[in-house]
């Protein structure tokens, strides 16, 4: 596939014990139709709002591939 490092989504404070960046079970979904080779976007699937810090489609799929998926963009 198209990973190209090794990353993990997601970061727990040390002291609290509270989730710092963390994936939504949907922006999961969205990553792994994404890896499929399916446009996750399409009529009646997710939209770009469910991507936190995703309000356009560029920012959403660069965050999916980029920080979710760990693909070089």
């Amino acid at each position: 596939g198209p990973i190209t490092a090794p990353a993990v989504a997601g970061a727990i404070d040390r002291h609290s014990g509270v989730a710092s960046q963390f994936a939504t079970p949907a922006e999961l979904r969205m990553a792994l139709l994404l890896a499929l080779g399916i446009y996750p976007f399409d009529l009646g699937g997710f939209g770009t709002g469910d991507v936190l810090g995703g309000g356009d489609t560029r920012a959403a799929l660069l965050r999916l591939r980029g920080e979710l998926l760990g693909v070089d963009a």
